[in-house]
C-alpha cells in the first residue's frame, strides 16, 4: 500500500463507532444523511451495493473510475458482505413538555 503504512483496516469503523458518532449527531441532519441515504437505496434493502453507489458517482460531473468507486465501496464495507449499511434509525423525538 506504498510508504504510508496505511492499509484498509485503517479505514474500517465499527458500528459501536458509528453508534456513538451518531449519537452526536443533531436528529434533523442524522434525517437528513437517512433520505440521502434511502435515495441511493434504490432497492429499498437498507443497504448499498456497488452497483447503486458506482450509479450516483455516474450522475456527478467529477467522474471517477470503477476502481476508485470499488475502493471507497471496499473501505466502506466493513463486513466485507458487498454491502454498505444503513445508519440505524434516528432516535425518537422528546415526548411534548407538560406544562
Amino acid at each position: 500500500m506504498g510508504s504510508s503504512g496505511l492499509s484498509q483496516s485503517n479505514f474500517k469503523i465499527t458500528e459501536a463507532e458509528i453508534n456513538e458518532e451518531v449519537g452526536n449527531i443533531p436528529r434533523e441532519e442524522l434525517q437528513q444523511i437517512r433520505e440521502v441515504f434511502e435515495y441511493i437505496d434504490k432497492d429499498g434493502s437498507n443497504t448499498i451495493s456497488l452497483e447503486e453507489l458506482e450509479a450516483i458517482f455516474d450522475c456527478l460531473p467529477q467522474k471517477l473510475s470503477k476502481y476508485e468507486v470499488t475502493r471507497m465501496f471496499n473501505m466502506l464495507d466493513d463486513d466485507n458482505d458487498g454491502t454498505i449499511v444503513s445508519l440505524p434509525p434516528p432516535p425518537a423525538p422528546p415526548p411534548p413538555a407538560i406544562a
